[in-house]
């Protein structure tokens, strides 16, 4: 019985087709989705960082205090930036690509 090497350069092809570029789509699919969730979860915590920082300048100011705790706005905003970044890295996981 002959080969026929046609044949043969086809299934060739097919696998290794199948075993590349199928595997490669996936990754760039989950690495898109994941570029994406990123720049939106960014922007929305600064977002809500800003909100804090306005917030806290704004509940200084109702208390008439001494101008020198105008600072303390930025303290609160740092430790809620801290809070985020504490919960991003404890939320992180080291999932595969398919």
């Amino acid at each position: 019985m002959k080969s026929d090497p046609l044949r043969t350069w086809e299934m060739l092809r097919t696998y290794v087709t199948q075993e590349t570029v199928g595997p490669l789509k996936g990754a760039a699919r989950w690495l898109g989705v994941g570029l994406g969730a990123a720049i939106v979860v960014g922007i929305g915590c600064c977002f809500l960082l800003l909100a804090a920082l306005r917030a806290s300048q704004d509940l200084i100011a109702r208390l008439d205090v001494h101008p020198a705790w105008g600072v303390s706005a930025y303290v609160v905003t740092l430790v809620v930036g801290l809070v985020f970044v504490a919960v991003a890295v404890g939320r992180i996981g080291k999932g595969t690509l398919s």
